[in-house]
């Protein structure tokens, strides 16, 4: 990528930045804690995500987008029981949203001793009416499940299932 000009790295100054735009602005404190808790997940710094998000989740325990941000983090900490609460608390508020039916499948999944949990959320979340991408990767994710399990048809059914939503989905394929 020689043709792009070199930035140097200003993270840290930028954090700085929301840190105090956090602490003394005057409208700022809530906008701030959501900007740096996102900053540190996107950085996998986990512990200061969380020390940032757990006092706005308190503050606000309706909010889906913070139980949502809560669950990324504690999902991204291998915090199975907690990240599948904070999920479930978001379907408590709004028991339509889709993102989060997805992600209890997703939390469930990685903790990989919870298969059937997982295949149960995900094909709930197939009937809510995804877009594409999304239904491709629950497909996927059904595939994976099946393997675990032994299931070839199965999985190879929901591979192709995956691979006809989103053809350039390749680790589909190749399995």
């Amino acid at each position: 990528i020689k043709y792009l000009p070199f930035f140097p790295d200003k993270r840290a100054q930028g954090i700085e930045q929301i840190v105090r735009a956090r602490d003394k602005g005057l409208l700022t404190e809530v906008a701030g804690g959501l900007t740096l808790a996102y900053t540190y997940l996107e950085s996998k710094d986990y512990e200061k995500a969380l020390a940032e998000f757990l006092p706005l989740t308190k503050r606000y325990p309706n909010s889906i987008i913070g139980q949502q941000m809560l669950g990324r983090i504690y999902k991204s900490m291998k915090r199975t029981d907690d990240a599948a609460a904070a999920f479930k608390r978001c379907l408590e508020v709004d028991p339509t949203n889709s993102y989060s039916v997805l992600y209890l499948g997703e939390v469930y999944y990685s903790a990989r001793k919870h298969n059937l949990v997982a295949e149960r959320y995900y094909e709930q979340f197939l009937t809510m009416d995804p877009p594409t991408d999304q239904q491709a990767l629950a497909q996927y994710r059904l595939g994976q499940i099946a393997r675990r399990f032994d299931w070839v048809d199965e999985a190879i059914g929901h591979f192709e299932q995956a691979l006809a939503l989103k053809s350039d989905m390749k680790h589909a394929e190749r399995r």
